[in-house]
């Protein structure tokens, strides 16, 4: 039982960071391979025509990796960061994708390095440090992540994920109670660990 939650739970943490894992067909998982290639060149208008691509290829399908790369781009031309923070990030992800995990955390505090304050990257950070069974670190990352965006949800989702591995139950539920406040949906499977914990 614990292990079938480790399992589905170790998923949802690193889903943005290792898009390797999400089941794809080829054609769209080549345009996004594609758009994160022109990403970490800097070609964001490129990146985005792939990444929006790769959406309109099944406009059914969630495909949640290629909507968090386009948020990456938007935040990079609208200058809300650094370009070069978001060509380390891509560089990260493309790591990711190949299980290099010391590379995507040498590239993602490059990113970090030039710009302490993007909450994306810290979170992506955490990821990496979790991916890597650095749970201490990835929760110090997604901790940093939501005092910079206090709404970040997925980094609550994270955090409460992480703590439960720690068996920090207390902490665990207390972050998944803010998500859920923030209008997450639950997965009912970790609730219903969560529960044994109350």
């Amino acid at each position: 039982m614990m292990r079938d939650l480790k399992r589905s739970s170790l998923i949802l943490i690193v889903s943005f960071l290792l898009v390797g894992l999400i089941s794809c067909t080829p054609p769209i998982e080549k345009l996004f391979n594609k758009g994160l290639k022109y990403g970490s060149q800097g070609k964001f208008y490129e990146a985005k025509q792939e990444f929006q691509k790769s959406l309109d290829f099944n406009p059914d399908r969630l495909f949640k990796a290629a909507r968090d790369c386009l948020k990456l781009i938007d935040d990079a031309l609208y200058k809300r960061v650094e370009k070069e923070v978001v060509i380390h990030l891509f560089k990260g992800i493309i790591y990711g994708n190949k299980e290099m995990n010391e590379e995507v955390i040498a590239e993602i505090n490059k990113g970090i390095a030039i710009n302490p304050n993007y909450a994306d990257a810290h979170y992506l950070l955490g990821c990496a440090y979790i991916n890597s069974g650095m749970f201490n670190e990835g929760i110090d990352e997604y901790t940093k992540a939501i005092v910079l965006n206090p709404n970040y949800v997925e980094a609550y989702n994270n955090l409460a994920i992480a703590f439960y591995y720690n068996e920090q139950y207390k902490l665990a539920i207390d972050n998944y109670d803010k998500l859920i406040e923030l209008g997450y949906e639950a997965d009912p499977l970790f609730l219903k660990y969560l529960a044994q914990h109350r």
